[in-house]
């Protein structure tokens, strides 16, 4: 999964549909279970630094801004997909 999401930005950091859908609705995140302290968060990183270390990871909080580069981690036992 991780190898193809980071597929989605080029070099800068953007993704394509950057430039039209603008947003908190179409903020780069991703729900793992407990989030930035999840073994899968630090298995993350790892592939974005293999992928050419595109993005930086920041703890998603629910109300996160849509920003250039940066993927918010959600913990998804507290805020679960629906």
């Amino acid at each position: 999964f991780a190898q193809e999401y980071f597929k989605l930005f080029n070099e800068n950091g953007y993704r394509p549909d950057q430039w039209g859908d603008v947003g908190l609705e179409y903020r780069n995140l991703v729900g793992l279970p407990g989030g930035v302290s999840s073994p899968y968060a630090k298995q993350l990183i790892q592939v974005s630094q293999e992928n050419g270390d595109k993005l930086d990871f920041a703890k998603g909080k629910g109300d996160d801004p849509d920003r250039r580069a940066l993927c918010f981690v959600m913990d998804s036992t507290e805020y679960p997909f629906f």
